[in-house]
């Protein structure tokens, strides 16, 4: 089996080349060591990683030892007013494209995707939310926290007509079978 490798770049990678600060770039492999290191403006900073700033809004990247090669684009749309506190923890976007879901701590905006207006604030887990999963109505919105709770919650007003417990650590991941029949979720205990 070939080694699949993946790079990734620090969220705001063309803010900060374009004021000539240091972006982070990692190369990540389930096998394998990940290997850190950081970009400029003008090269990479060790012979790990090497980069070609296509423009203002494209660079590549290549992770030299596996020559492993990604291109990033920056988004045309950034909606930075939808957290006040620290990075998001965990995103989703609905099936139409429309609606948008984003968690920072306990809180859990939904917003519309292409102006970033929000639509509500959901609040209710007792600790920060680590996952969210819109279900397939795109109208449903399952949400996993530190918790060890999970919440069923309507978008269309806001409320949480189902709380799920019995993790008995954090909730880490969810997922949908069946269009949404079934739910599966994962903790650091297990599933």
């Amino acid at each position: 089996m070939v080694p699949i490798w993946w790079i990734s770049l620090q969220h705001d990678w063309s803010e900060g080349l374009a004021a000539d600060e240091k972006v982070w770039v990692s190369a990540h492999h389930l096998n394998h060591k990940t290997c850190h290191s950081y970009l400029t403006k003008r090269a990479a900073v060790d012979e790990n990683f090497s980069s070609n700033l296509i423009s203002s809004k494209m660079v590549q990247v290549t992770h030299n030892p596996s020559n492993t090669s990604t291109k990033f684009i920056t988004p045309s749309v950034q909606h930075k007013q939808l957290t006040d506190k620290n990075m998001p923890f965990s995103i989703d976007i609905t099936g139409s494209g429309d609606l948008g879901v984003v968690t920072s701590g306990k809180d859990i905006v939904v917003f519309e995707s292409r102006s970033g207006a929000v639509r509500r604030t959901l609040t209710g887990h007792v600790a920060d939310v680590e996952c969210v999963k819109f279900f397939p109505s795109d109208l449903v919105l399952l949400t996993g926290g530190n918790d060890m709770s999970l919440k069923i919650w309507s978008i269309e007003d806001g409320s949480c007509p189902v709380t799920l417990t019995g993790h008995k650590r954090p909730v880490s991941g969810l997922a949908m079978i069946d269009r949404g029949k079934h739910i599966v979720s994962s903790s650091l205990g297990g599933f």
